[in-house]
């Protein structure tokens, strides 16, 4: 299930026009977690998330118990000609059941990326890709959230062939976009993170690190912004 709720505000600039933009979302600080991420709750009871050690490192975990709840960074960005995100995760276990994935009643992942487009947060026109660790579809599969149609889903890890190690992904946003909505994106207003377990009553965790956005504003027409909270309107799941 998935999508997102409020940020505070605060203004970084990110460079002059044609410089590549690198916006580090989260990198183990307790500090940039409990500032610029908020949480969404989409289903009682709540996903718990907090920053905890992993060996030397500070990380993000995600603990469901049958509980879906997201967390998300709301960004101000301007418009960009390519853009890549970055991460690395890992889960305990994937979550492999009976339920078909694509489908409502299966609609549960040990863990998920979430970028959200669109020129007004949230509104008619908002596109959203979800990056998941399934348990059962294929890699490289992707399919529409069974939430809603603007939302598409890959699937970049499946099973647990790597499940308690780290896994670290890059993705193309213009090609994921473009492959699946047509056309180039708008802005990036958000990125979110979701481990669920509400549909399928099981349990999941999963950790997060070193989550960055590189973007290249080629052709764009003014300074960057970024890390502006915005009260968003009506969310999609």
């Amino acid at each position: 299930m998935g999508t997102l709720s409020v940020l505070l505000p605060a203004v970084l600039l990110l460079g002059s026009l044609g410089e590549p933009r690198t916006v580090n979302l989260f990198d183990g600080s307790r500090e940039v977690f409990e500032g610029h991420w908020r949480e969404k709750k989409l289903r009682r009871p709540l996903t718990r998330y907090e920053v905890v050690e992993d060996g030397d490192q500070a990380v993000l975990m995600a603990r469901s118990r049958k509980s879906a709840s997201a967390v998300w960074r709301q960004l101000k960005l301007d418009p960009f000609q390519t853009g890549s995100i970055t991460w690395r995760w890992k889960v305990a276990r994937s979550l492999v059941g009976d339920q078909d994935e694509r489908q409502k009643a299966g609609d549960d992942y040990a863990a998920r990326v979430y970028v959200f487009f669109g020129r007004v947060p949230f509104g008619r026109k908002t596109r959203g890709i979800c990056y998941v660790w399934a348990g059962t579809q294929p890699v490289g599969s992707a399919y529409p959230s069974p939430y809603s149609d603007h939302i598409v889903t890959i699937v970049v890890r499946s099973g647990d062939a790597l499940a308690g190690r780290w896994s670290t992904e890059e993705r193309d946003l213009v090609a994921d976009y473009e492959r699946h909505f047509g056309g180039h994106p708008e802005k990036v207003f958000a990125v979110g993170l979701l481990v669920d377990s509400d549909d399928t009553g099981t349990e999941a965790t999963g950790w997060f690190d070193d989550i960055v956005l590189r973007l290249d504003d080629a052709g764009a027409t003014a300074t960057a912004s970024a890390r502006v909270g915005a009260k968003p309107t009506q969310q999609p799941r």
